[in-house]
């Protein structure tokens, strides 16, 4: 069964946090509304008959004026306050057995008095007769005094009605506040139990992938698969871990029987592994003065026998390879050679390298015949640089290597370049290596590299660039040799 999205999830979760709240808001909104809704009607119509009273109050002043001056602009809207009056009188209100409304009809009543009051008096005025209009305006005033009296009366009993009635609006509000709480009461733990559901499904498969993950910390690999949860991502998450310690059970295993092989090949192939380590100990530095070659010729007779004796074929081809690398050094005892001895060495060397790592390693050696015979160059300069490479270079790589061997002349400069695709040096050991020594601290047992570095320092003593070593950690190391061919070097000890 396809599982949730926790993605999908988390969105609906934010989505109704927000429709929950929204909905709160809407409610308390809600309330507020139908709280100032109650109050309105309440005061609507003490408003009304306010609003009233005014306008009357303003019709009987702009009657007073025109009957003191006879403006026709008074007069225009003497008779507009007195249609709008009008107009708002012919609504009466409903017949109701209240004291407020049946006073409220007497208000009415006396306003249509007065209206008509106020007809006579402009009637009067207009046929100018004073002491009629004079009359109708003493009228009017009455009429007004006693309106007013009456509005205040209906306004002062609507007053106290709503003092007895202001009990029941409090409880009413109270009420519906209450409601309003209990209602966001129950959105919230609505809420807070949806996210601690989700939560405790999102927290429980991941715990225990903590704990499995501890288990496999202190090595044990037999704890159960952890179960599928309820999102997709999740179930992803504990997939990929039940596979990896499936894949560190099924590989620590193959690792303890691989042991368990080689252990039992050690003991039944003792004499082979003892013919191996004779043959390590006859991969010797070229250039190691101190080494006696009756003892170098004595070992390599040693481990043809052996080779012999075992029937290996490629043993045997490989120490006759080996014999003849020793023979080529041994035998030359100039300091200075020519170009073709450290390339004749440099073949046997990489014949050797081609049986050792028949697979894994790829020997390229380009130097022109021409080169060969017509430069000189101190002896055992090549061979331990693409020694170096192999033994050094190598020794972290899981591949295949390459190593290249390169002779060219530039002018009067011939360089010799040796380059491999390593694991590189580091710069403070190659820094270190570069370093000149001091011919006090020298000692004779100094090998491979640093041995070329410095013999090439000796003979060369004012060739401040006579090595160059380029490298990048994981990428390479390429070591380039720049000797000038018109310059002597020293061979003077």
């Amino acid at each position: 069964m396809k599982k949730s999205s926790l993605k999908v999830q988390m969105i609906l979760s934010a989505a109704v946090l927000c429709a929950v709240v929204l909905l709160s808001n809407i409610y308390i909104l809600f309330i507020s509304e139908q709280m100032q809704q109650i109050t309105n009607e309440r005061f609507s119509k003490e408003r009304e008959l306010q609003a009233f009273q005014q306008e009357l109050h303003e019709l009987h002043d702009t009657a007073l004026t025109y009957l003191s001056s006879r403006s026709s602009t008074a007069l225009a809207t003497l008779l507009v306050q007195q249609q709008s009056i009008k107009q708002k009188i012919q609504v009466l209100p409903p017949k109701q057995f209240k004291q407020s409304d049946l006073k409220e009809r007497e208000i009415y009543s006396l306003v249509m008095h007065y209206s008509e009051v106020a007809d006579e008096a402009i009637d009067a005025k207009r046929g100018r007769n004073i002491a009629k209009y004079t009359a109708k305006y003493a009228e009017m005033n009455q009429l007004l005094s006693c309106i007013d009296s009456e509005i205040n009366a209906v306004s002062l009993e609507r007053f106290r009605n709503q003092i007895a009635s202001y009990e029941i609006f409090i409880d009413e509000s109270r009420k519906m506040n209450l409601w309003g709480l209990l209602f966001v009461l129950v959105i919230t733990v609505l809420a807070l139990m949806s996210i601690w559901i989700a939560t405790g499904k999102i927290l429980k498969p991941l715990n225990v992938l903590v704990e499995n993950s501890l288990e496999i910390a202190n090595g044990n690999f037999n704890s159960p698969d952890i179960p599928d949860g309820a999102w997709y991502e999740i179930n992803e998450l504990i997939s990929g871990f039940n596979r990896m310690k499936t894949d560190l059970s099924t590989y620590i295993q193959e690792i303890e029987w691989k042991r368990g092989v080689e252990k039992e090949f050690m003991k039944e192939r003792l004499n082979n592994m003892k013919m191996q380590q004779l043959m390590k100990r006859m991969e010797l530095y070229t250039m190691q003065a101190q080494m006696n070659p009756h003892f170098l010729f004595n070992t390599l007779n040693t481990g043809v026998q052996l080779a012999i004796l075992e029937g290996a074929d490629n043993t045997a081809e490989y120490m006759t390879l080996l014999a003849k690398l020793f023979r080529h050094d041994v035998s030359q005892k100039n300091v200075i050679v020519p170009l073709r001895h450290e390339a004749d060495g440099i073949e046997v060397y990489c014949a050797i390298l081609r049986i050792r790592f028949p697979k894994t390693l790829t020997l390229n050696i380009n130097i022109p015949e021409n080169l060969k015979d017509e430069c000189l160059v101190p002896v055992s300069i090549l061979q331990p640089l693409v020694e170096n490479s192999i033994v050094h270079g190598f020794n972290e790589s899981k591949g295949y290597g390459t190593v290249s061997v390169t002779a060219e002349k530039v002018d009067n400069i011939l360089r010799l370049c040796v380059e491999d695709d390593g694991c590189g040096i580091k710069e403070e050991t190659r820094q270190k290596l570069l370093e000149k020594a001091n011919l006090e601290s020298t000692s004779s047992k100094i090998m491979g590299l640093e041995n070329v570095i410095q013999r090439l320092y000796f003979f060369y003593p004012n060739n401040t660039e006579i090595i160059k070593i380029d490298s990048e950690l994981h990428k390479g190391t390429k070591i380039t040799i720049s000797l000038n061919t018109q310059e002597e070097p020293c061979i003077q000890f």
